[in-house]
């Protein structure tokens, strides 16, 4: 939900890791501002450029799967306080593999 600012994809290449070449942002003690609540079973979905954190100028199939964690999970309440860091309550999220082709630039 906010863009690469940390790498959270497995990426391959003709077998090989694709490496993250974007933002690494490191995180401090979170605000209430940081955390967006969400219902039980809610499905979020958000989009990416995948060339602006990845090489993936290469000709060929890629192998892109999302493998990331939700930093901080709590119940909501009315006396909510953000957790400190070390103190997170991570869940992990995979998916399934995306497959796509890059096809070799014809007018080169």
């Amino acid at each position: 939900m906010e863009g690469f600012l940390n790498n959270f994809l497995t990426m391959e290449h003709r077998f090989e890791e694709v490496n993250y070449i974007g933002i690494m942002m490191k995180r401090g003690n979170p605000y209430i501002d940081d955390y967006t609540a969400l219902r039980a079973r809610t499905k979020v979905k958000a989009s990416v450029i995948l060339n602006e954190a990845y090489d993936i100028s290469k000709p060929g199939l890629y192998i892109v799967k999302l493998d990331t964690a939700l930093h901080d999970v709590q119940e909501m309440s009315d006396d909510f306080v953000p957790t400190k860091l070390g103190r997170f309550n991570p869940i992990s999220i995979s998916t399934d593999a995306i497959v796509f082709i890059v096809l070799e630039d014809l007018y080169d």
